[in-house]
């Protein structure tokens, strides 16, 4: 690994899953010399030997996987990049974090903001003056409608919806197909129509 991961210049993306290959795909990343790291790889990485022209992406769905190795990274003093698709339609005012991921055909309305290290999945709808908090991941197809707040590392399913002014607080996850009505203040995790605590 060493000889792989520590050149310069090279994209480092932390992941080697699904994520991980479409982020590759979308990216188009022509002429790039690629290292995907495992987890079991990134268990044992020297973060201090990684050279700081990489560009690094954290390609994870798992908020508190996304927390734990950006610490890492800060510590070392190591930035993530940005990854938002062509097709992404971003409105007037909205606001992108820093190691932000979004695949295509996302809507980000007007007066949004996306926290630190959030994934988007494909064509999503992030409603007007929402703020999606810092590593919280939002899959394929779901709808978050406008004034809606959701904290920090929180999980949303798959074609999930979330009506106008919802508050959803840290750690939560809401499973494929929920419809959130009210707002969700304890963790844990969410399903059904109307989402309810299961566990």
């Amino acid at each position: 690994m060493e000889d792989i991961v520590y050149s310069k210049n090279r994209i480092i993306i932390f992941g080697d899953g699904d994520l991980a290959k479409e982020l590759i795909s979308f990216g188009k990343f022509n002429n790039s010399e690629i290292s995907l790291i495992s987890k079991l790889d990134e268990s044992n990485l020297d973060y201090s030997k990684i050279d700081k022209s990489s560009r690094i992406f954290l390609a994870y769905s798992n908020p508190k996987v996304k927390s734990k190795i950006a610490e890492k990274l800060e510590t070392n003093n190591l930035l993530a990049s940005s990854f938002v698709h062509n097709s992404v339609l971003i409105g007037s005012n909205a606001n992108l974090g820093n190691g932000v991921i979004i695949f295509p055909y996302t809507i980000i309305s007007n007066n949004s903001s996306i926290g630190d290290f959030s994934f988007i999945n494909c064509s999503c709808n992030i409603g007007h003056h929402s703020k999606i908090g810092k590593f919280s991941s939002i899959m394929s197809n779901s709808s978050i409608s406008g004034h809606c707040e959701i904290g920090n590392h929180n999980y949303i399913g798959t074609n999930a919806n979330l009506i106008p002014n919802i508050k959803i607080k840290k750690n939560i996850t809401i499973g494929a197909g929920s419809v959130v009505l009210k707002n969700l203040k304890k963790e844990g995790t969410y399903f059904g129509v109307p989402a309810k605590k299961i566990f």
